[in-house]
């Protein structure tokens, strides 16, 4: 069983404990996830089962789309709903407001990640130290939003007023971070009140099963469709040989001229190789018994 399988993560449950019930639902040990979701977090979660996984590396920097909800006037340890309350106050807010701030968000920024999340340091997660109450500097992120857009008019409930949101956003982003930092841009403690991926790189909640529906005869999509690279269908004998054994190739036997390329059988992917001087050398073998 090899392939892709994009889950519509539930709420409350981690990405690993998605993959664990995946596990014994599929039948496998080979399985994992690319781009982990918060526990309060649903939508696009990317599983890779089998020999998919040896290409996750490639599909791990894809762009992310999110919709959340950002709650005005309440401020917590861990960015949103489910940590501490450290600040909070009466807000009043206009949509005016927001928008004259959003501008100020796009394109190439740093970010500061949460302290409670999986990005590690000096070998061990974020959260540890958190959780542990040890001092610890985090270190700025270069990250890119590409569009951040309100969707909604602000709605006062209690002394918060919550507002809607879409951003589309280069991989490393914590959206945690940006609903933090928004509420910092008008002087306001803020957090995320709810959070949605709607899409991961060419996967979208269109693809995506809920974990419930699951079972062994779901279908799996082909990794080989999914990665940026062009791609050769090999035919020739020998040449199969040679790249099954990990052995670098001339670029006159492909007779074209790519950063890197994909071999494929029957559009299962083979190798992926990269060109160096006048040969094209392995990254990756899916070795074959052919």
């Amino acid at each position: 069983m090899n392939g892709i399988i994009i889950i519509d993560k539930p709420a409350h449950l981690t990405s690993h404990d998605c993959v664990n019930k995946l596990r014994k639902i599929l039948n496998t040990k080979k399985i994992g996830h690319a781009g982990t979701l918060d526990p309060l977090a649903t939508g696009v979660l990317v599983i890779g089962v089998g020999d998919a996984l040896k290409a996750f590396e490639y599909l791990e920097n894809d762009d992310k789309t999110y919709e959340f909800t950002c709650c005005f006037g309440k401020a917590t340890t861990t960015y949103d709903g489910e940590g501490e309350v450290v600040d909070e106050c009466e807000v009043t807010l206009s949509e005016k407001a927001i928008d004259e701030i959003i501008p100020s968000f796009l394109g190439h920024i740093k970010q500061m990640p949460p302290i409670y999340s999986a990005l590690k340091k000096d070998g061990k997660p974020l959260y540890y130290y958190a959780r542990n109450n040890k001092e610890i500097d985090i270190e700025s992120r270069d990250i890119e939003i590409y569009e951040l857009k309100r969707t909604s008019n602000v709605k006062k409930v209690g002394k918060y007023c919550y507002c809607s949101f879409i951003a589309h956003v280069s991989k490393g982003t914590y959206i945690r971070s940006l609903a933090f930092d928004l509420g910092k841009a008008l002087n306001i403690p803020s957090s995320v009140a709810s959070l949605r991926r709607i899409k991961s790189g060419k996967f979208s909640l269109d693809d995506a099963l809920l974990l419930e529906d699951v079972d062994k005869n779901s279908k799996l999509l082909n990794v080989a469709d999914y990665l940026d690279f062009p791609k050769i269908e090999v035919a020739d004998e020998a040449l199969k040989k040679k790249i099954n054994n990990g052995v670098k190739i001339n670029i006159d036997e492909i007779k074209q001229t790519f950063d890197k390329i994909m071999f494929t059988i029957n559009n299962q992917i083979f190798a992926i190789y990269k060109l160096e001087d006048d040969f094209y050398k392995p990254l990756k073998v899916w070795v074959k018994d052919l």
